[in-house]
């Protein structure tokens, strides 16, 4: 599977605004909304941005939804997934991780919300408060794309509710760029 590109120097403005976000030491939104309608070039640059944020050092983890791929059109494999990318990202968090499953071995089968909690939010505060402040000396974020074609509305609403809540809890800040057509469980 081909990932969506953008052509060369398309996109160009968008793209940057984004970046300028992710890298804005300052900012008071950790939640980007990435939306349009079918066709218009979402995931093109939400691919764009992943790999520019990779090169860079700031892409943690991302998810591409697809409605026609299995495994990839609900949320089940979300929080594991990003789990998972984010112990690659910053090896530190992989004992954490590691202990949540040990603590609970039927954590993969627990809402979003538990999944969230215990295998990114703890393993988070638990590196940032045993003094590893290096892992974030430079901007960090996940990508979700395609959320409309995760699922049943409902499934869309809770993703947001958890990452919206997790955000809150996260001692690093760590933004999530989002995108999807202009449904109305994300307004």
């Amino acid at each position: 599977y081909d990932p969506p590109k953008c052509h060369p120097e398309t996109r160009v403005a968008i793209i940057q605004a984004i970046i300028d976000w992710i890298k804005d030491g300052q900012k008071t939104s950790f939640i980007k909304w990435l939306n349009g309608p079918a066709g218009a070039g979402k995931s093109a640059i939400a691919q764009k941005i992943a790999e520019l944020c990779y090169e860079s050092g700031y892409l943690e983890a991302s998810f591409f939804w697809s409605r026609t791929a299995a495994g990839r059109n609900n949320s089940e494999r979300l929080i594991a997934t990003l789990a998972y990318q984010l112990l690659i990202a910053i090896p530190l968090l992989q004992q954490p991780v590691e202990e949540a499953v040990e603590h609970d071995p039927y954590i993969f089968s627990r809402s979003l919300a538990a999944q969230m909690e215990a295998l990114v939010v703890q393993p988070l505060k638990t590196v940032f408060e045993d003094n590893h402040r290096e892992v974030i000396n430079t901007p960090k974020v996940i990508i979700l794309d395609g959320l409309d074609e995760c699922g049943p509305a409902e499934a869309q609403q809770l993703i947001l509710e958890v990452v919206g809540d997790s955000i809150r809890k996260f001692p690093i800040p760590l933004c999530f760029l989002i995108a999807s057509r202009p449904e109305k469980v994300c307004h």
